[in-house]
């Protein structure tokens, strides 16, 4: 009997207060590991995703080795990027706000919107 790991729900959070975005290990795991991930982000829909990228490529943030056996979550560090982010979304700028996301296997990303958040 062959045992199937359980992949977490894809979680990101925007940490206002702390100029952060926090990357749930779900979202790692539905991407199948990758090395390093960029961020995505469509203002008009008032959506992220996080993609599997290169690590040559200039917004590419590099995962921490050894991620999926080791934690839980990760930080980005970005003022300019959660603050444009929670104020062009008419968000406070000051507050966390949690997202869960769905993986989009054809586009192989996991896509986060606002419009499917409970504020």
């Amino acid at each position: 009997m062959e045992i199937t790991k359980k992949i977490p729900v894809p979680t990101l959070a925007l940490q206002g207060k702390w100029d952060s975005i926090n990357i749930g290990v779900g979202v790692i795991a539905a991407l199948g590991d990758p090395s390093h991930i960029c961020l995505l982000r469509n203002m008009k829909e008032k959506s992220l995703a996080v993609v599997a990228c290169d690590g040559k490529d200039n917004m590419s943030i590099r995962v921490p080795e050894g991620f999926l056996e080791l934690h839980k979550s990760f930080k980005i560090h970005s003022k300019q990027f959660v603050y444009e982010t929670l104020t062009g979304w008419g968000l406070d700028p000051e507050k966390t706000y949690s997202f869960k996301g769905e993986y989009l296997e054809e586009q192989k990303m996991v896509v986060f919107c606002l419009k499917t958040m409970n504020l």
